[in-house]
């Protein structure tokens, strides 16, 4: 069947595929909703989460061009494939050295045991300490958290993860949350995201529908067998939507000026 590109809302739609619902192809509006407020990410692993959070993390113009953001990336598995999208460190002074400069891309690699869950919570307060400087007030952040689950479980309590989310929007201290499966996410968090986004993930039906997500429930066949697809839904728009492969930048496209301020 061929292919018919329409607009709906200035973003394009792509009609005439096998999907179960037009494809959405520009990433603006998902942009924009990442800028204002807290995100879910979920999928398994090699569907595209990971890929996307980079993305992401390379996307400055999710906030105002005046502004110099500055996106960490809480590097939970230590994953290599993202060693090249910035500095790497482990400890909160090599931290502060960087966003005393307002690096724009930051890895952090927690250690990885129950240490981790420490880290993050002095990661929230160290970010939020910087919020009430002259120098950062204006300065966005957005925290990415892998493997939200091993941080806390789904009805735990975890001092960092809370303020985040409470609090942090109001702040400019936004946070992606990225994990396998929604019903493993902490649920004060889960409460507090504006946006979600699903790749394939392995959930109940049941859980889906005590939730009124029943559009994924008749997504997920589709979305197992089209990786790098997904679903997702914003503050702005209610509706879950389908959207095709996130548009990846060109490998050689970084320069030493991406990382910088």
């Amino acid at each position: 069947m061929g292919r018919e590109v329409g607009e709906k809302g200035g973003e394009g739609l792509v009609f005439g595929t096998d999907s179960p619902s037009p494809l959405r192809t520009s990433m603006k509006q998902i942009y924009k909703a990442i800028g204002n407020g807290h995100t879910i990410i979920t999928g398994l692993t090699q569907y595209g989460k990971t890929t996307l959070a980079i993305v992401l993390m390379l996307t400055r113009s999710i906030f105002d061009g005046r502004t110099n953001p500055v996106f960490i990336f809480l590097d939970t598995k230590h994953d290599d494939s993202l060693l090249p999208h910035g500095f790497v460190v482990s400890d909160l002074m090599d931290l502060r050295y960087h966003i005393d400069n307002k690096d724009a891309r930051i890895i952090y690699r927690p250690p990885g045991t129950n240490e981790r869950k420490k880290h993050l919570t002095d990661i929230v307060n160290l970010l939020f300490e910087y919020k009430e400087r002259s120098t950062h007030k204006n300065t966005p952040f957005l925290l990415f958290v892998d493997e939200l689950q091993l941080y806390a479980g789904k009805m735990s309590h975890h001092e960092g993860l809370e303020r985040l989310a409470t609090t942090g929007a109001g702040k400019g201290i936004l946070g992606v949350f990225l994990a396998q499966r929604l019903q493993d996410i902490h649920e004060q968090t889960l409460s507090q995201c504006n946006n979600t986004i699903v790749f394939y993930m392995r959930e109940r039906p049941e859980y889906l529908k005590s939730r009124n997500l029943t559009a994924l429930i008749q997504w997920m066949d589709w979305l197992k067998e089209n990786k790098w697809h997904f679903a997702y839904q914003t503050s702005e728009n209610n509706d879950w939507e389908l959207h095709g492969p996130v548009p990846l930048p060109a490998s050689n496209s970084l320069t030493e000026s991406d990382f910088l301020p």
